[in-house]
């Protein structure tokens, strides 16, 4: 079984069973069939940020690494490197199937299940590491260690967010799934967790 476990993700349900995949800082991808029983160690990808399954096709998974990002078709087992960039910080898929990844403080889309990759936005931003897309691809959101930003599709762009109080590090983003009815986003730092419903 893995051993300091940094990322993980859990597949859609495939012939009655989820699929479990784990990670962490000092390489590879250890995943699971039997709902955790057993595991199998691949080491392909570097060390690992963060793991997303595609939220359709269960055989579809993403790891975004210190050595780019990287994608298996048959739920973990084996990886093909898709980016040629050094680190990927983060990637997430929205229910759509489109992906988002961060990489060279630009966030990047992906339109055909994390096959190939097209640049979101034309503004680069320092120190871009965490993302935040909801399930509905309704809320995008970015955070550059206690910066907190929100895509703005008619721009194209993201926009700063006023943060009051001042937060400490950004460290995870969570979008409800419903984010277009509910505009609720969860933003963890080092100081707790925070909650907004206004978008």
């Amino acid at each position: 079984a893995p051993g300091w476990v940094q990322a993980v993700a859990v597949s859609a349900t495939a012939a009655g069973r989820h699929t479990l995949l784990a990670g962490g800082p000092y390489g590879g991808v250890y995943q699971s069939a039997d709902e955790g029983t057993t595991w199998t160690y691949s080491s392909d990808p570097g060390g690992v940020y963060r793991l997303a399954f595609h939220p359709a096709q269960p055989e579809v998974a993403l790891a975004a690494t210190n050595n780019g990002l990287w994608r298996s078709t048959d739920s973990g087992l084996q990886w093909t490197r898709v980016t040629t960039t050094t680190a990927v910080h983060d990637v997430a898929f929205a229910g759509d199937g489109t992906a988002v990844a961060a990489f060279d403080g630009y966030a990047w889309r992906s339109t055909d299940d994390g096959a190939t990759w097209q640049r979101l936005s034309s503004t680069a931003v320092n120190r871009l590491f965490t993302l935040g897309l909801s399930a509905d691809g309704a809320g995008l959101f970015a955070a550059a260690d206690a910066r907190l930003y929100r895509f703005d599709t008619q721009a194209g762009e993201f926009v700063a967010v006023p943060m009051q109080p001042a937060l400490s590090r950004i460290i995870r983003l969570a979008p409800s799934p419903t984010f277009a009815g509910d505009r609720t986003l969860l933003i963890g730092t080092y100081d707790g967790v925070w909650r907004s419903t206004d978008g």
